[in-house]
């Protein structure tokens, strides 16, 4: 019935956060799980269940979407339908179930892409919040918010400075906003990495047996943004990172050529402007250096936003508690930032 239904939609989500592979079973109308079970030998609950059952997260989809047809009703069915895949803790589980949904909604897989990656990093923050921000005493709260308040506008006062010069660059698809305009500097480069040396070895190491263990600049640049939870702000880079991911492990891997024939124009755009860019030295010689740099100056940026973020919230927070809450949250991103600019200096390694 619909309130079982209701229920196993809201407490889904709970079995998908542990990565729990989430099946569905709608019963006939006139029963219940108990009165199903009481008219069945367990024979024929198994088979029915096995014959029925429904994938938890296109179910979802499904159910929302004929909920109601309405376009306020699409858009609930889209922000609940990202809701529900954010929750997926594996990135690979989460693209694939992208890509079924979006058959499903009818929308564009970027558009959804780009909701259950901005849902599943407010999750992200928030689990990391709670179980490293401590309760504060009552009284120590308003002083030291207070003294938040007075010292933090000037920390902040600092731009990002990259690392490493940083080529002018000229905008490319997809950077009519502010967000995308302000980490154009920052992603363009690293995406000239990926479409130039994508295959071509950055590092070589040794494992704990002594072999040599040999990282591609794709390998290198994907895996850092990945282990920081990063995506790229511009829709078309974020299609490029997406694309070429699935081809992270094969050797001679020719990426400019495969995005060239990909049928998007808006890539084959990127890749004609940036393949062939006098804006871009010659990397063979340093790739390691370069790659390195591109990629932490795009973290410090990242870093250096939710600082901002974070502060303006202070500025505008009557709470004394929430304030304070706010500054642990503060002094975390300061030894996060500490930690990237010493890894500049030092030479990062995956």
């Amino acid at each position: 019935d619909q309130p079982g239904v209701h229920a196993a939609l809201k407490n889904g989500r709970l079995l998908l956060e542990q990565g729990i592979n989430t099946r569905v079973v709608i019963l006939p109308p006139e029963d219940d799980p108990d009165t199903f079970a009481r008219k069945h030998n367990g024979n024929e609950v198994r088979q029915f269940l096995e014959e029925n059952e429904q994938d938890y997260v296109l179910f979802f989809a499904r159910h929302h979407v004929e909920l109601d047809k309405s376009p306020t009703g699409k858009a609930n069915a889209i922000a609940e339908t990202a809701a529900t895949i954010a929750c997926i803790p594996d990135k690979m589980r989460r693209s694939v179930y992208i890509q079924e949904c979006c058959k499903i909604l009818n929308i564009k897989e970027d558009d959804l892409f780009y909701s259950v990656g901005e849902i599943h990093k407010k999750r992200l923050v928030n689990a990391y919040n709670r179980d490293t921000l401590p309760e504060r005493p009552v009284e120590s709260r308003g002083a030291e918010a207070q003294k938040t308040l007075q010292t933090t506008p000037q920390q902040s006062s600092a731009t990002t400075q990259p690392s490493s010069p940083l080529p002018e660059v000229q905008m490319l698809p997809d950077v009519a906003n502010n967000e995308a305009q302000t980490y154009e500097p920052y992603e363009q480069p690293i995406v000239f990495c990926l479409i130039k040396y994508f295959s071509q070895v950055a590092y070589k190491e040794q494992d704990a047996h002594n072999e040599s263990i040999s990282i591609t600049a794709g390998q290198y640049i994907l895996g850092s943004l990945e282990e920081d939870d990063i995506e790229f702000k511009n829709a078309v880079y974020k299609r490029i990172a997406y694309k070429l991911s699935a081809h992270i492990n094969e050797p001679e891997f020719d990426a400019e050529k495969f995005l060239k024939e990909e049928g998007d124009p808006e890539i084959e755009t990127v890749v004609e402007r940036l393949a062939f860019s006098p804006e871009y030295p010659d990397h063979d010689e340093d790739l390691s250096t370069h790659i390195n740099h591109y990629v932490l100056d795009l973290k410090l940026k990242v870093v250096d936003a939710m600082r901002g973020e974070i502060i303006q919230k202070m500025l505008k927070e009557p709470e004394p508690q929430a304030r304070t809450l706010m500054n642990e949250e503060l002094k975390t991103i300061y030894k996060i930032r500490k930690q990237i600019t010493d890894h500049t200096g030092n030479g990062y390694r995956p």
